[in-house]
């Protein structure tokens, strides 16, 4: 009799065991939010998106609520943010499963284009003699990004670099344009050129100084020279 009692025993105390051991195995922690950016602050050019998609633990049967300026923007697991102006725009994340809730702040800044801007150095107009030869130089403000310089003539391509050597070669008027391009946006700076025969050119004069003063009965030489 007293072996069958332990034997009832020791099964009530396994049976109660194994029961704890499924409680504790099957219980759900709450949930956690791993950042794809450990700052929480990500950056996007204006007029651009951001996706924003954080890994996560114990999801199950979660819910998911992206707020900004007290509304809900989101309810899924990932978040496109468009950056619409120029600024800093605050987000909380919020997941909730039926053991708890995680939640992460995070900021997005929305920044200007990083377009760069390029001139061609000298006047916007030329007149060239024909078969003379003359050297275009491009000045571009540095963005740190990447930044190409092609030349064009009427639209067509005819070099690229800061540089840009045109011959003249047949009388006309042209228009050169840089253009310079990085991956955020394009701009360009276009200069007018007039080629003609060299009797053509016009007699430009320079004199020494604006004005001048003599005396009555006296002589005045004024002479102007050549640019």
């Amino acid at each position: 009799m007293k072996r069958v009692l332990e034997f009832l025993f020791l099964s009530v105390v396994l049976v109660a065991s194994s029961c704890n051991r499924d409680e504790v195995y099957t219980t759900q922690l709450p949930p956690e939010i791993i950042l794809d950016n450990q700052s929480g602050v990500y950056t996007v050019t204006q007029g651009e998106e951001i996706r924003i998609a954080p890994q996560y633990k114990n999801v199950e049967e979660a819910e998911f609520e992206w707020v900004i300026d007290k509304s809900v923007v989101c309810t899924d697991r990932a978040y496109v943010h468009y950056g619409e102006e120029v600024g800093s725009v605050y987000l909380t994340l919020t997941v909730t499963n039926p053991s708890g809730s995680a939640s992460e702040q995070m900021r997005i800044d929305v920044v200007e284009p990083n377009i760069p801007t390029v001139d061609i150095v000298g006047s916007t107009s030329r007149m060239l003699v024909i078969g003379s030869e003359e050297t275009f130089r491009a000045e571009v403000r540095e963005t740190g990004l990447p930044t190409t310089l092609h030349w064009y003539i009427d639209d067509k391509m005819v070099g690229e670099g800061d540089t840009y050597k045109f011959v003249a070669r047949e009388c006309g008027k042209y228009i050169i344009t840089v253009k310079a391009q990085n991956s955020e946006g394009e701009a360009s700076d276009s200069v007018r050129v007039e080629v003609v025969e060299e009797e053509d050119m016009p007699v430009n004069f320079e004199f020494d100084k604006l004005t001048y003063h003599t005396v009555v009965g006296r002589k005045l030489l004024i002479a102007p020279s050549l640019l």
